[in-house]
């Protein structure tokens, strides 16, 4: 079934069902399947108001149909530029499946709309769980390499002081895109017991990617990861969160209106569903044991629940 007919059916359900105007408006980026398991992660969690879906070419049709919405979820960065300047008419907006990065430079510019009322839900995980995975994988650790260039630099401070807490040296891996740096690389995994990469779309695409993981099969260290498609390439191990665990925390967000709710007057929120996955194969390649991917989801989860 194709992702408009499936919208159309979506639509078609939920508001004459309602036989009401809907009072959430869920605007996706683009018509692909991310972001059809992103929607069904989102409407099989949510209980509210009846929603209206619809693509980003919306705002540019019938801009003036926002007044009967009290919410209106925004997923996506190509999303958000096209609502900026729109006026929301007073509604609550959620800015949702985008990375902090991409959300601190639509900010900074001016770019979103409803900025006196809005929330965002970033696809990062926060920096104090990528910590707590890498004390628990790697037990005896001592000094963790970060791979970074100037996007994800955001992340170094934060991660000094987390790391700091265990007694764990960051070893500060700042990376420039070029064509030859094999020297760098060296140098960084030689200083560090594991590394650590974060999203950073000026840093990473597939050639970078390639030259990472074959450094860390060269030296011997492995790579944790915020992709589960780094994993399947030969990253060790993964933290993160699919278009369907965003989808049912966005949902959650929305639904999230009133003092019962914990952070309600918080603006930046990340993801409380989360994956973790281990590359046995590469676990063996490496020599490393180390525990499965449901074992250390699982202390993950004790101690964020353990935070509450």
């Amino acid at each position: 079934m194709s992702f408009l007919k499936t919208i159309g059916l979506l639509l078609i359900g939920l508001v004459f069902s309602a036989n009401v105007d809907a009072r959430l408006l869920l605007i996706v980026s683009q018509e692909s399947g991310l972001y059809q398991e992103f929607i069904a992660g989102f409407n099989g969690y949510y209980k509210g108001e009846s929603v209206d879906v619809e693509h980003s070419d919306f705002l540019s049709r019938q801009p003036g149909d926002l007044g009967k919405y009290s919410t209106i979820v925004v997923a996506g960065v190509s999303a958000a530029e096209k609502l900026a300047g729109v006026d929301v008419d007073g509604a609550q907006v959620i800015y949702t499946m985008m990375p902090l990065s991409s959300y601190r430079w639509l900010r900074d510019n001016t770019l979103l709309s409803g900025t006196g009322r809005h929330k965002v839900l970033y696809i990062d995980q926060p920096v104090h769980r990528f910590v707590s995975l890498a004390k628990e994988a790697f037990p005896h650790i001592k000094s963790l390499g970060f791979l970074h260039g100037d996007v994800s630099a955001v992340y170094v401070d934060e991660l000094k002081n987390e790391l700091a807490a265990e007694q764990i040296e960051l070893v500060d891996g700042r990376l420039i895109p070029r064509k030859k740096g094999s020297g760098d690389l060296k140098s960084i995994f030689a200083k560090s017991d594991a590394l650590l990469l974060l999203p950073d779309p000026h840093l990473y695409n597939r050639r970078s990617v390639q030259k990472v993981l074959l450094a860390s099969f060269r030296y011997k260290r492995p790579l944790i990861s915020y992709s589960e498609s780094f994993v399947k390439a030969g990253a060790l191990l993964g933290l993160f969160s699919t278009p369907r665990d965003i989808g049912m925390d966005t949902a959650d967000l929305a639904m999230c209106r009133d003092e019962k709710c914990r952070n309600v007057a918080s603006t930046g929120f990340y993801p409380k569903h989360f994956s973790v996955l281990v590359n046995s194969a590469v676990a063996r390649q490496l020599g490393i044991k180390i525990k499965s991917s449901e074992e250390l989801q699982g202390y993950l989860e004790a101690v964020d629940n353990a935070a509450k």
